[in-house]
């Protein structure tokens, strides 16, 4: 089963519902005369949401960008045999080198941090499992502070020592 950050947008939005609405704040008269501000939610319950640019096309692209965020840290599924296809696209050597801005960024995320909950958020066992180093798990999670701040949740109830960010 595809993680949802393995979707396209298109197939993405399937599953959601998109709100526009006015935002508030500073920005004049365009930011409040038109419904710029926009709010994703998916059937998981997980949302997106941006209103800090004054064009509703920007905004939604931040809203997706950070839905698919919060899905990559909020949500497991099912492992798959195979990587994701973003997975084999950005490691080449046991290296990952991507940014956190990139669009495929949250399947990364989402592939590592469910390596993660697989090896019992054990950082060798998960480094073997994605067939990187622990540093570059590490330097990940560091990239996306709420993920790194579940981990160590998870961490600590397992009696682990917190990674550090």
């Amino acid at each position: 089963m595809k993680h949802p950050t393995e979707l396209s947008i298109v197939e993405l939005l399937e599953d959601c519902i998109v709100e526009t609405t006015r935002s508030t704040g500073p920005g004049g008269q365009h930011r409040n005369k038109t419904d710029s501000a926009v709010v994703i939610k998916h059937v998981s319950g997980c949302r997106g949401q941006a209103s800090e640019m004054r064009s509703q096309a920007s905004n939604k692209a931040k809203a997706i960008f950070r839905l698919r965020m919060t899905l990559a840290t909020q949500l497991r599924t099912e492992p798959n045999d195979q990587p994701s296809e973003q997975w084999t696209k950005w490691v080449r050597n046991g290296k990952l080198a991507i940014s956190s801005k990139h669009d495929d960024f949250p399947a990364i995320l989402a592939d590592t941090l469910n390596a993660f909950h697989l090896s019992q958020y054990e950082l060798a066992a998960a480094a073997i499992r994605l067939q990187i180093s622990s540093a570059q798990i590490q330097k990940i999670l560091r990239q996306h502070e709420p993920a790194m701040v579940q981990c160590n949740r998870e961490r600590a109830a397992r009696g682990l020592h917190p990674l550090r960010g």
